[in-house]
C-alpha cells in the first residue's frame, strides 16, 4: 500500500463497531493491524452485520481468550484471514489513530466498504465476553476521507 509492504501484527475485535458508513453502526469490527518495515502502522477494518455464520469465527471463538489481558495464539497454516475479506474489496481510506492505548497516530485506516457477516449467536457469544470494548465515535474533525476504485487484490498487497 502506498509503495510500503505491510505485514500483518495482530488482529481483534470491538463490539460495537468502532466504525459507521453514512451513520450506520454495526454490531462488530474486526481490525487487522499491520505494520511496514519502518514501523508505520495500517488497519484493516472489516465491519459486520447480522446474517449468516461465518466459519472462520466458529474457529476463532473456540479459542477466544476469556480473562482480561489474556490473548490467544494460533497456528497460521489452520486459515487465512483474507478469507474473511467481502468479495468486494472497496474501501474507505484515511489517516487517524489507533482505538487501542497508547492511540498511536499517522496510522493509515483503510474500512471495508462492504461489510461481512456474522451469526446472531457469534455475535452474542463475543457480547457475552467482551460487552462494550470499543471507543465512542470520533469525530471527524477535517479528516479527508477517501473512497478507492474495485480492487481485488486489496489484500494481496499487505
Amino acid at each position: 500500500m502506498r509503495g510500503q509492504r505491510y505485514e500483518l501484527v495482530q488482529f481483534h475485535f470491538h463490539h460495537p463497531a468502532e466504525e459507521r458508513i453514512n451513520g450506520q453502526s454495526f454490531p462488530m469490527v474486526i481490525h487487522m493491524v499491520h505494520r511496514s518495515a519502518a514501523g508505520e502502522l495500517a488497519v484493516v477494518a472489516l465491519l459486520v452485520e447480522v446474517g449468516e455464520a461465518n466459519p472462520i469465527v466458529n474457529h476463532l471463538w473456540s479459542r477466544l481468550p476469556f480473562l482480561p489481558g489474556q490473548t490467544s495464539q494460533l497456528a497460521s497454516n489452520l486459515f487465512s484471514l483474507t478469507d474473511l475479506l467481502p468479495n468486494d474489496k472497496s474501501y474507505f481510506v484515511f489517516t487517524g489513530s489507533l482505538t487501542t492505548p497508547p492511540c498511536t497516530e499517522n496510522v493509515l485506516w483503510l474500512v471495508m466498504q462492504q461489510p461481512i457477516t456474522l451469526s446472531t449467536a457469534q455475535v452474542a457469544t463475543f457480547g457475552q465476553v467482551y460487552p462494550l470494548n470499543s471507543r465512542p465515535l470520533q469525530p471527524v474533525n477535517n479528516r479527508l476521507i477517501q473512497a478507492s476504485q474495485p480492487v481485488n487484490a486489496v489484500a494481496a498487497s499487505f
